[in-house]
């Protein structure tokens, strides 16, 4: 089965904006795991998807906040090895991008 990561800051940009995206890679046979902060996450479980529960603080330009959320990027990409990630809003974006080339996992940015 084909796996697919979602990277994103906030369950909203993933429910309210791409939701009927999750719901047809689910549909289709995918395996989907998304990870997003810590939250009321339990609508998009409900999509049939495994949540990573990954901190990313969306406001702060402590760049050691970002490059722990880099090294968190690196390591759900080695464990999850998955054939695809899809990043959305910019941390997840850019650091997303960053770890998914280091660990030579094609990578969609919007």
């Amino acid at each position: 089965m084909k796996k697919v990561l979602i990277l994103s800051n906030h369950f909203a940009t993933i429910y309210k904006f791409r939701r009927e995206l999750v719901e047809k890679l689910v549909e289709k046979g995918y395996e989907v795991v998304v990870s997003l902060p810590e939250g009321d996450n339990k609508e998009i479980e409900a999509l049939g998807v495994r949540i990573i529960e990954t901190y990313v603080d969306r406001k702060s330009l402590n760049p050691i906040k970002d490059i722990k959320l880099f090294l968190d990027y690196l390591k759900i990409i080695k464990k999850e090895k998955p054939d695809i990630a899809i990043g959305y809003t910019i941390k997840p974006n850019i650091y997303g991008g960053m770890a998914s080339r280091i660990r030579k996992t094609p990578f969609i940015a919007t």
